[in-house]
């Protein structure tokens, strides 16, 4: 084969590109355009919004899955949504539990008590 058509050297090696000032090739950088930073003002007036009852929830969703919403706002809403699904379902489930202990205890006291034990 001839060298001129192979790009590659005699032992299967390609061949460097010439670089005048001798610094390595760097990959092309993609950078996504960066969301504008939300301010002090910004963040106590959603904390202070987040505060009232009924709101908060409805903002949490409208903030959270809105399109043009700023990123940084729209993350902290969606992770304030699944800590209160979390929280839910832990009170959930401790209601259940307490619920049938509770259950337990007062069916073994009445039953104790129908024997004469009180």
């Amino acid at each position: 084969m001839d060298n001129q058509q192979n790009p590659q050297t005699q032992n299967n090696q390609p061949q460097e590109q010439f670089n005048p000032n001798n610094i390595p090739p760097q990959p092309p950088v993609f950078t996504q355009p960066l969301a504008p930073v939300m301010d002090v003002k910004t963040w106590v007036l959603t904390k202070l919004v987040l505060l009232i009852p009924c709101v908060n929830i409805i903002m949490l969703f409208v903030w959270g899955f809105s399109k043009t919403e700023n990123p940084n706002r729209s993350n902290y809403c969606k992770a304030e949504l699944i800590w209160m699904a979390i929280g839910i379902g832990i009170s959930i489930l401790l209601t259940i539990i307490f619920t049938a202990a509770g259950i337990s205890l007062f069916s073994s006291l009445a039953r104790s008590a129908a024997y004469g034990g009180f």
